[in-house]
């Protein structure tokens, strides 16, 4: 403790205590960068005048409610005529942190080829607990340096500073892009770990509830055989409370007990009311009840369903007309098919009888297979109906065949072996053909 009193008798002292930890925010910064940033400006000469960051002062604006803004200040002249900047506007910066003054704190490295200035500093929590809250929930938020720059040159479009300090740096609002890309202020790893700690802790505290060592994944594997009928939606630490959904979508919560020895007990399933927060900003926030998110989900699955339904039956009900008209259809063409078939072996075959002596029988095992439906498929490449010209084929193919085995049939004879004279001695064949060479 650091004790400064004055030499004024009955006068007060100020006392310096070690802070609570809850006061600060230990923060690291990734400041600026050499080389041409988005502002068309080049800070050269980065590792000379990294450390005139050493001390300066972190701010941040808060127009509105809004966490953080941009470079927020007001130009004027005093009254000698010098140029001042004012930051007594509602919408103004204000110093929320401050980069420390050890030379440690200040350094930089290389990136991608660009030299980065670095610095730890801290925020204080206690008056900036909304913004210290934003940055650990976010893991970060982009930064903008503010320097003065003392001497620059002109590089085409670029200005170049070549001599210049830092005067502070301004954390951005999510609606400002940083000159510098990827610089950033961002909580270090152990309190964001921290951080979220403490906002379980806020959310649940347990008494009494035994940890337990499995990971969710294997606690919701071995719970959820023991909820048939129900979806687990969440469980707690200990795996003493566990959220359900039954098949109505109505949200339950159970309470394992010591007693139960892990027997889920179905008459202490209790439904519950759950809501929903939506965000949209640090300070507004708009509540609703999850019962009317699942009712008006149900209610549009339930429309969606009987449209569903209502087309499905409908659809049913035209495929079966499409089926029976179909089968209307190809009735009447294999019946049209197979008159064609008869009615063309019919007239080829009355044709053959009459100028070939055939046999009408010839045509039985014809209209058999024609009865029978085998040319009923019968198409050309176009899809055109031939089986009628195939069932003709096959009749011609048999009396072709009968007239082959009738000619094979008939006996060679001789010129002599025929009568010649009507007073030829019948049965002497011989005698007829020498009678005949006689005359």
């Amino acid at each position: 403790m650091i004790q400064i009193k004055s030499s004024a008798p009955g006068a007060g002292c100020l006392r310096i205590l070690s802070q609570d930890e809850d006061l600060n925010y230990e923060v690291e910064l990734a400041v600026l960068r050499s080389g041409v940033n988005r502002n068309k400006w080049d800070f050269r000469n980065v590792e000379r005048y990294a450390g005139t960051f050493l001390g300066t002062p972190i701010l941040c604006a808060f127009p509105d409610g809004q966490i953080g803004d941009g470079h927020n200040m007001k130009a004027y002249k005093d009254s000698g005529g010098n140029s001042r900047y004012s930051f007594l506007a509602p919408t103004a910066e204000r110093i929320v942190g401050t980069i420390y003054d050890d030379p440690a704190s200040v350094w930089t490295e290389d990136r991608d080829g660009e030299t980065w200035i670095m610095a730890r500093g801290k925020l204080w929590r206690f008056y900036n607990p909304e913004l210290v809250d934003k940055i650990a929930r976010q893991g970060s938020m982009e930064v903008s340096a503010e320097t003065d720059v003392q001497a620059s040159r002109r590089d085409g479009d670029v200005d170049v500073f070549e001599v210049w300090k830092g005067l502070g740096i301004t954390i951005l609002g999510d609606l400002v892009d940083p000159a510098v890309p990827g610089a950033n202020i961002k909580a270090f790893a152990a309190l964001q770990e921290r951080f979220s700690q403490l906002k379980a802790a806020s959310c649940h505290h347990e008494k009494g509830v035994k940890k337990l060592s499995k990971n969710k994944k294997a606690l919701l594997k071995d719970l959820a055989p023991k909820f048939e009928g129900y979806r687990i939606l969440g469980v707690s630490a200990g795996g003493n409370y566990v959220l359900l959904l039954n098949s109505e979508l109505v949200p339950c919560s159970y309470e394992f007990q010591e007693a139960d020895h892990g027997v889920v007990i179905p008459e202490r399933i209790t439904p519950v009311a759950l809501s929903a927060v939506c965000a949209f900003t640090d300070t507004e926030r708009v509540e609703v009840d999850c019962a009317d998110l699942l009712c008006e989900a149900v209610r549009e699955a339930e429309e969606k369903a009987n449209a569903a339904e209502r087309e499905c039956r409908a659809a049913r009900s035209e495929l079966a007309d499409c089926k029976q008209q179909l089968a209307a259809m190809t009735e009447r063409e294999n019946s049209r098919r197979m008159k064609a078939c008869e009615d063309a072996v019919t007239t080829r075959l009355e044709e053959a009888v009459k100028n070939l002596s055939a046999d009408p029988s010839l045509a039985d095992s014809v209209l058999e297979d024609v009865k029978a439906g085998k040319y009923m498929n019968c198409v050309d490449a176009d899809g055109n109906f031939t089986g009628d010209q195939m069932a003709v084929n096959a009749l011609l193919a048999k009396i072709g065949e009968a007239q082959m085995k009738a000619a094979s049939r008939q006996t060679a004879r001789y010129a002599w072996e025929t009568s010649f004279t009507p007073n030829s001695t019948k049965g002497d064949s011989l005698a007829e053909a020498i009678a005949h060479i006689s005359d």
